[in-house]
């Protein structure tokens, strides 16, 4: 299903939240401007958790999440699943920024943020765009960025 013009925004940013995902993971390629090592890779997450992810769970949660609740049974539990998501990753990437920091919690974090992107635009895009009405769908849509 193409993606609504009004969650466009959010998905551009899943596509660079994806590419972090992958260079998290273990047995990553080398990417080019990317670090490598351990230690550069977790500097790297933060600085996007930081940048990118944490802004983005606040308007999806403020913007998104927040409007959608009590829509409909089905709508409520994914809204709550991602909520639970946001959670998980957070305290994720808060280990590392603590510094608990081995190539297996990098490579975990990277599986979860990879699903947690993937459930929200295989599942939670398409179930909003075939629930809604287009102009429920604008009216979400004005707030997102």
């Amino acid at each position: 299903m193409k993606r609504d013009i009004h969650l466009i925004p959010i998905s551009r940013q899943h596509h660079q939240m994806l590419m972090l995902a992958q260079l998290l993971k273990k047995n990553a390629p080398p990417y080019k401007g990317l670090p490598s090592d351990l230690v550069g890779k977790a500097h790297y997450a933060l600085l996007k958790f930081k940048t990118l992810i944490k802004p983005h769970f606040q308007n999806e949660e403020d913007n998104l999440i927040a409007k959608l609740r009590n829509y409909d049974p089905d709508v409520e539990q994914l809204c709550q699943e991602i909520l639970e998501e946001h959670q998980n990753l957070e305290e994720s990437f808060e280990q590392i920024r603590q510094h608990h920091l081995s190539e297996d919690i990098l490579d975990t974090l990277g599986k979860q943020l990879e699903l947690h992107i993937r459930k929200e635009e295989r599942v939670f895009f398409q179930m909003i765009q075939e629930k809604l009405k287009p102009e429920e769908m604008e009216k979400i849509g004005q707030n997102l960025i």
